[in-house]
């Protein structure tokens, strides 16, 4: 059997459009797919989430820093210190000696895709690769399955094959390379499809093992759903 594309997709429900995201919510907890897509609901600022908003905009501003260094043939370092001393975060070095370990030629930031049924915004796209960014420190499954949904985006949008992508870790400034599988490409398919599900028979069933770190918990409690 040929490897699932983007380009030759055939998704059920094309009608009703996700976003990546929700499809993350709802693989994360039905019930945060509930709070965030139904009730319209934002992830409330934890400490751990906005130092990993805060790394991931130094992270976006150091690639555009080494796009700026190639193009100008300037040296990435004399830039990098110049844009350190305007940043109070903690791992800032640690992070621009992470970027300037993984090299590049192109690179496009949040690049927003939309086809029949999904959209979404991959974080970085290098010279055709997929990227997903995250502040931790190891890859879930979850993630996987986002990544492999920008890989079919891509494919979709631009006609090309993706056959692998990257989870940047920024929190242990790892990269991890994640092979997008004929499984793989199934398994965020069918996500998708029982997203759709779920929110048409609004069977939001909660996930209670991942309440303690979930950034709607106190709305959720508040409702009286957790």
């Amino acid at each position: 059997m040929s490897l699932i594309r983007g380009y030759s997709l055939d998704l059920k429900y094309k009608f009703f459009s996700v976003n990546v995201s929700e499809i993350v919510s709802y693989l994360y907890c039905p019930r945060k797919l509930l709070l965030v897509r139904c009730l319209g609901l934002r992830d409330r600022a934890l400490e751990e989430t906005i130092e990993g908003v805060s790394a991931h905009i130094i992270y976006g501003k150091l690639t555009q820093l080494y796009m700026e260094a190639r193009r100008s043939n300037v040296d990435y370092w004399r830039l990098v210190e110049d844009y350190l001393n305007t940043v109070s975060f903690p791992r800032a070095r640690e992070l621009a000696e992470f970027r300037y370990r993984h090299d590049f030629t192109v690179a496009e930031l949040e690049v927003f895709f939309k086809i029949d049924g999904v959209r979404g915004r991959v974080d970085v796209i290098e010279d055709g690769v997929p990227i997903e960014v995250k502040y931790r420190e190891k890859v879930l499954d979850r993630d996987s399955v986002q990544l492999a949904w920008y890989g079919l985006l891509i494919e979709a949008v631009r006609g090309v094959d993706v056959d692998y992508g990257y989870i940047d870790l920024l929190k242990s400034c790892r990269r991890v390379r994640i092979e997008l599988t004929d499984d793989l490409r199934e398994k965020a398919v069918r996500a998708r499809e029982k997203c759709i599900e779920v929110i048409f028979r609004g069977d939001y069933s909660a996930q209670r093992n991942r309440c303690g770190k979930c950034s709607v918990l106190r709305e959720c409690r508040l409702l009286k759903l957790a």
